[in-house]
């Protein structure tokens, strides 16, 4: 892949991968601002129309830019697949500040039976990280859970065969997110990752949930958008690519080299 290299203390990103953990850290910020501030102006708008139909008068409102600045720190479902998929998410998760996801809630498909165990490494290692630096301050991650769906699509199932299964996934996903009501869900491509996605995107419709969906495409696609991605970009709140090649008006192009290297 080229993107990480080892040490005693596991699997690590290299300098360009923090560049690139960083960025999307700061557009995962922008999209919350943006969600908060859109939620804000809808309640806003209930409120004035209760207090006209009842009180029959209006009184001031905070407008969001009089509240003080937002404390980013965002519940957040990270959907974790077999092999490369779990190893880049986790790479990305390592990148971005450690406080930002809290608490952070892993979706795993049921037949997978190692990104728990990668996932669980991950927030030991960063709990005594955090113990080192300060004991007062323990890492936000700590009370991580992990939760089950059946995966959409085993590795050689038809297409055909896997519309089954990627519906009875959809079900599952539905309480599981009125559950745990994520605002951030982060993907980067896993089969599992669909039904989630939709499901989150169809209770923020009905105005049930406010989760942004945030999806990251692996590195590994240079010249085509992988098939979660192609169906994702048309709901998620942002998908970022990482080749120029594959950006376009519903992907953003983020490079690990530079700065945000284009928008929307």
């Amino acid at each position: 892949m080229g993107e990480i290299f080892i040490t005693n203390e596991g699997i690590r990103p290299y300098p360009h991968q923090q560049l690139f953990g960083d960025v999307v850290q700061q557009l995962i910020i922008e999209q919350r601002a943006r969600e908060l501030f859109h939620a804000s102006k809808l309640d806003q708008l209930r409120l004035r129309t209760l207090r006209s139909l009842f009180l029959g008068s209006e009184r001031k409102l905070p407008s969001a830019s009089d509240t003080q600045e937002f404390e980013f720190s965002v519940n957040t479902l990270v959907v974790l697949g077999s092999g490369g998929h779990t190893t880049e998410m986790l790479q990305l998760i390592d990148a971005t500040k450690a406080s930002l996801f809290s608490p952070l809630h892993f979706v795993i498909a049921s037949t997978d039976n190692h990104s728990a165990e990668k996932a669980k490494e991950l927030v030991k290692r960063h709990n005594q990280q955090s113990d080192k630096q300060n004991q007062q301050m323990k890492y936000e991650h700590q009370h991580a859970s992990i939760h089950y769906v059946s995966r959409s699509r085993e590795v050689g199932q038809t297409y055909l065969s896997s519309t089954v299964t990627t519906l009875l996934a959809l079900v599952e996903s539905f309480p599981l997110i009125l559950r745990l009501r994520p605002e951030l869900i982060l993907v980067n491509g896993p089969g599992s990752c669909v039904p989630v996605c939709i499901a989150a995107f169809v209770l923020k419709v009905f105005a049930i949930s406010c989760t942004s969906v945030v999806y990251v495409e692996s590195i590994c696609r240079t010249e085509t958008l992988s098939l979660s991605a192609r169906i994702l970009q048309w709901i998620a709140d942002l998908c970022i690519v990482r080749w120029p090649e594959l950006e376009s008006q519903s992907c953003l192009f983020v490079s690990g080299h530079q700065e945000k290297s284009s928008s929307r």
